[in-house]
């Protein structure tokens, strides 16, 4: 998904809304497409107000595809009359997709802060990690040196420390480590391309609990010898578009897609008799019925009536 295809949430029962239905009764479903091509066209505002401007009419009119008077009377309806719509001298706004759109920026804000502090997090204990390991060898060959006792123990130790900085940052980037332990991804496509593409998934594409659908998305692409992150974000977007928000849903529509690729290649592989059977003429149905022998005698007869003929001529 382009990260500039922006995203809002949209109830499935919205058209039961009294308000809605209310505009519906007056409009149709007519009206109900312009209701919310205007809210798709507020959501890509700044604020998510439209600004009067002296041609917003007219704008209106060919996105919605109606006269600009028609497209006029409709705004001015859902303000004054059914109440989806405010404004005020310089803009005209949906409270509701407002109250949406801030509720969704701070938990996106959120989201975004706390991934980058994990990876920054991570980053910071890779280089600890490191330090700590080129440290500890000198340290073990040195007490190796003095006392092999100490040197056990002080590597038991080092190793101990290293090992919890690891689960640490394991459990800070888990999604990045099924990556890896998959071959997904080498460390070197560890880029803050992948942090934003994450931080999208998590943010934006409206999973319940986004990392056991990366969690799925990653076994999909496994099974189906797709390793790679751009088959995993594409099967993720195509989710998001069918509308799944847990791995049951993901599960169920893979399974379906599954079924029905299966049934195209039998279909392919051993369709209908009647398509492909050979259609055989009346003529090939029956046998040939074998002539009996001539008699020499009336072949000679013929032949000298044949000869007489000629010599006539």
């Amino acid at each position: 998904m382009a990260k500039d295809a922006y995203y809002f949430s949209h109830d499935s029962n919205a058209r039961y809304d009294p308000k809605i239905l209310a505009m519906r009764s007056a409009f149709g479903m007519e009206g109900y497409g312009r209701y919310w091509c205007l809210i798709e066209i507020l959501r890509d505002e700044d604020g998510y107000k439209l600004k009067k401007t002296k041609h917003l009419y007219d704008a209106l009119a060919m996105q919605m595809q109606c006269e600009r008077n028609a497209a006029h009377d409709f705004v001015d309806a859902c303000i004054n009359e059914f109440g989806l719509l405010h404004e005020d001298d310089e803009f005209i706004w949906s409270e509701s997709l407002v109250n949406r759109m801030n509720h969704k920026d701070k938990k996106s804000e959120k989201a975004r802060k706390a991934a980058q502090k994990r990876w920054q997090k991570v980053s910071s204990d890779a280089v600890s990690v490191h330090s700590d390991s080129d440290s500890n060898a000198d340290a073990m060959q040195t007490h190796s040196e003095r006392n092999a006792l100490k040197e056990s123990k002080g590597k038991e130790s080092k190793e101990k420390d290293i090992k919890r900085n690891e689960e640490e940052a394991t459990k800070d980037i888990s999604v990045v480590d099924k990556l890896l332990k998959n071959n997904i991804i080498s460390p070197a496509f560890i880029t803050e391309t992948l942090r934003e593409d994450i931080d999208d998934i998590c943010s934006n594409f409206g999973f319940d609990d986004p990392k056991e659908i990366i969690f799925y998305g990653i076994k999909v692409a496994v099974r189906g010898n797709g390793r790679t992150w751009k088959f995993i974000y594409n099967r993720l977007e195509y989710w998001r578009k069918q509308g799944v928000h847990t791995v049951a849903d993901a599960e169920q529509l893979e399974s379906g897609e599954t079924s029905r690729r299966t049934h195209q290649i039998q279909r392919g592989r051993h369709g209908p008799q009647s398509q492909h059977q050979e259609v055989v003429p009346e003529f090939m149905k029956h046998p040939k019925k074998d002539k009996p022998p001539e008699d020499p005698e009336e072949v000679k007869r013929r032949a000298e009536k044949l000869e007489e003929f000629l010599n006539s001529i």
